[in-house]
């Protein structure tokens, strides 16, 4: 299988959701060459990246000022 395919299971979230624990992950995208020695700083899409850090920031402030915080749903099959 594609590691990248896999990688929910060795992100840094992963422990936390397995305790249940609400968890967000933040990403811009898999490339040919994500986690390789050819994986530089010219590959990173810096426009998607602002975007997404404003997104972050935007969450995190409103669920630490709601009332009630979030919970974690369990995906059912």
């Amino acid at each position: 299988m594609e590691p990248a395919l896999n990688v929910f299971f060795r992100s840094d979230q992963y422990p936390f959701v397995l305790k249940d624990v609400p968890a967000m992950w933040w990403f811009t995208g898999f490339h040919p060459e994500y986690h390789q020695v050819t994986d530089t700083v010219e590959r990173i899409n810096f426009s998607k990246m602002v975007k997404i850090l404003k997104l972050a920031y935007w969450s995190s402030l409103d669920f630490a000022n709601t009332a009630k915080p979030p919970r974690f749903v369990a995906v059912t099959k």
